[in-house]
């Protein structure tokens, strides 16, 4: 029997982006514990963002920005593969990655907190956390500003959905940020943009599509 598909809308009430400025140095906005945290945005043009700008006087700006999505799995079981879907707008600059957050490790929050700026799981301040973290996706260097963008989830991504009722991830700037890379040149933006569940109707939600195997029911026979 084939698999079947079902479709997840990500949670309106806790979906969105945090970010963190800083006029000190890179590591100041990269390594900070908490930001300012958004979930009622309906779109970003630059959701997941590293910028750094030139400052009035003098010096610089450093911009960071993270999102994050939850999905409620908690009806499904024996899922199979796992595709997540977002829509695009705006700058499509920002190669990015999906890795496994920390938003929703006990029961579903209530809405992103300004201490969730850093809630992915491994993270750890001052490092390369390339492999500290639990990858979701592989690296993403294409994004489309006008329609849906497919990231594949892995496998340790389909283990969660059916380990634990749910699926939280957080969407980062890949090179720079994951791996604690800022880029050499003064200044920079590398940004791209995305919508969010608070969009009016459902065309443009981030969504997962899984494939889910029916479960079978073995009988034993008396002789």
């Amino acid at each position: 029997m084939p698999g079947l598909l079902k479709t997840i809308y990500s949670e309106a009430d806790v979906d969105g982006y945090i970010y963190k400025n800083s006029a000190v140095d890179w590591a100041s906005a990269r390594d900070a514990t908490s930001g300012t945290a958004d979930d009622n945005d309906s779109s970003n043009t630059s959701a997941v963002a590293i910028v750094k700008t030139a400052g009035r006087g003098g010096g610089n700006t450093w911009l960071l920005r993270r999102s994050f999505f939850l999905f409620n799995t908690s009806d499904t079981q024996f899922c199979t593969s796992a595709k997540l879907y977002i829509y695009g707008v705006g700058a499509t600059t920002a190669d990015i990655i999906a890795v496994k957050s920390t938003i929703a490790d006990s029961s579903e929050p209530s809405g992103l907190a300004s201490g969730d700026f850093d809630a992915i799981t491994g993270w750890s301040a001052g490092a390369d956390n390339e492999n500290n973290v639990r990858k979701y996706s592989d690296e993403i260097s294409t994004w489309s500003s006008s329609a849906y963008n497919l990231i594949t989830l892995n496998s340790n991504a389909i283990e969660d959905i059916n380990a634990n009722g749910f699926l939280a991830i957080c969407i980062l700037q890949f090179d720079g940020d994951l791996k604690n890379v800022e880029p050499g040149t003064p200044t920079f933006d590398l940004s791209t943009g995305m919508y969010y569940s608070d969009y009016s109707g459902t065309s443009r939600d981030p969504k997962i599509i899984l494939t889910i195997e029916p479960q079978v029911a073995f009988f034993g026979t008396n002789f």
